[in-house]
């Protein structure tokens, strides 16, 4: 099975481990979920023929809003305020104009609109740093099943993504250059993974490791 190591990526470009990763939570900062969806795209059309055009995720061609000392993320809540201090989280948007058709079953959701829509602002719009949890708000959290489509794609490639919540920052933004994504949490996903791809089948399947992803 062929796989990319993103970790070696990283250290290659002279990126800090560290700085990639939030300080009470285990999991890449928005930041660097936009990278990696980069390299991504850039392995899409150096190995798999993908009509992919990585320059579209270049930081410039984006807005962050920074919501300041917004986050304690898991780690931090075990240790509490009194060892940790909360830090900063970002969410980012495209400068670009941009169509999505977003469908989350288990939520009821089948909208279209702006990226802005890949957000669930329920859980970034009041701080509250034990009840709420803003990294959740990255592709509407841990959700068996979503399936994005991006009206605007020229890349008419479809991808089926299977993750954990380490891709929840990653997968929106690779949906800004690929036509058709769907996303399986197979710690939510009830079916068959097999099934699921003989019924829908994706041009690519990608599967985050899930069990070396961390600091």
């Amino acid at each position: 099975m062929n796989y990319y190591d993103l970790r070696k990526a990283l250290h290659d470009e002279g990126m800090s481990h560290h700085e990639a990763f939030y300080v009470t939570d285990h999991h890449w900062k928005a930041e660097t979920g936009l990278w990696a969806a980069g390299k991504i795209l850039e392995l899409l059309r150096d190995k798999y023929n993908c009509i992919t055009n990585p320059e579209v995720l270049n930081p410039e061609n984006f807005k962050s809003v920074i919501y300041h000392n917004w986050f304690l993320g898991s780690h931090g809540k075990k240790i509490t305020l009194m060892r940790s201090e909360p830090e900063d989280i970002s969410l980012i948007y495209p400068k670009c104009k941009t169509l999505f058709t977003y469908q989350v079953p288990d939520m009821g959701i089948n909208t279209i609109g702006e990226f802005a829509i890949t957000y669930d602002m329920t859980h970034i719009k009041s701080k509250d740093y034990y009840n709420k949890n803003p990294y959740a708000a990255y592709n509407h959290a841990d959700r068996p099943l979503i399936k994005i489509k991006n009206m605007l794609s020229c890349c008419e490639k479809k991808l089926l993504i299977v993750h954990n919540s380490f891709f929840n920052c990653v997968i929106p933004f690779l949906a800004m250059n690929i036509r058709e994504i769907d996303s399986l949490d197979m710690r939510h996903f009830n079916g068959s993974l097999k099934t699921y791809i003989n019924i829908t089948r994706p041009d690519i399947v990608i599967v985050q490791k899930l069990d070396e992803f961390k600091k």
